[in-house]
């Protein structure tokens, strides 16, 4: 199993206005015109200078984000710039899902669990709740007791995670991950997700 932390998918409104029905036919279509959308960042894309949220409620959320609340509070696929926002990663992450399937990897939940299968990941929900941003907060909450108690984890590993908040958001997914699998928790079939997930992806 292959986490990535970025969108793997928009609203299932904005593919429709892009006459799309299918997640492939998104993704060929994000291929295409990231650059475009992330120059002008024009609606339904915001938050470069002057360019203010255009979304009124829950337009600008996929049902995945709103399903995660009140307990988290992930950004919104069309917000390209600002502290947090993962547009941008999104826009030049989603392109390399139709070169994973071409590797014969399954992209859940667009298809079922395979034996390579790439699921997309929001960190926070394996982190909790710790000030990333802060070196002495991630060594804090990494060096906790029992922390890693099922795991072995090297000392260049744990480095790492404290040197950067990329690395520990990785290593704690990663082990978010591998406990879950372990337990035979795997991603759910599709057929068990909403009906928008078929096109707008789905959180594991």
């Amino acid at each position: 199993m292959v986490g990535l932390d970025f969108s793997f998918g928009f609203p299932s409104w904005f593919a429709n206005s892009l006459g799309v029905t299918d997640a492939a036919s998104l993704w060929a279509v994000t291929a295409a015109q990231a650059e475009e959308w992330l120059g002008s960042c024009n609606p339904p894309f915001w938050g470069r200078p002057g360019k203010a949220n255009p979304h009124e409620g829950e337009r600008g959320f996929r049902q995945t984000e709103l399903a995660l609340r009140p307990g988290f509070v992930p950004k919104s696929t069309f917000q390209i710039g600002g502290a947090g926002s993962v547009g941008t990663g999104s826009l030049r992450g989603i392109p390399f899902l139709l070169e994973l399937v071409e590797a014969r990897f399954a992209i859940w939940p667009f298809s079922p669990v395979g034996q390579c299968t790439v699921v997309e990941m929001y960190p926070r929900m394996h982190t909790g709740p710790v000030v990333k941003s802060n070196e002495a907060a991630r060594s804090e909450y990494l060096m906790r007791p029992r922390m890693f108690a099922d795991v072995e984890i090297s000392g260049e590993i744990l480095h790492r995670a404290v040197g950067s908040e990329d690395a520990f958001d990785a290593l704690l997914s990663a082990v978010g991950m591998w406990r879950r699998v372990v337990a035979g928790s795997l991603p759910p079939l599709p057929a068990t997700l909403p009906a928008g997930a078929a096109i707008e992806g789905w959180i594991w």
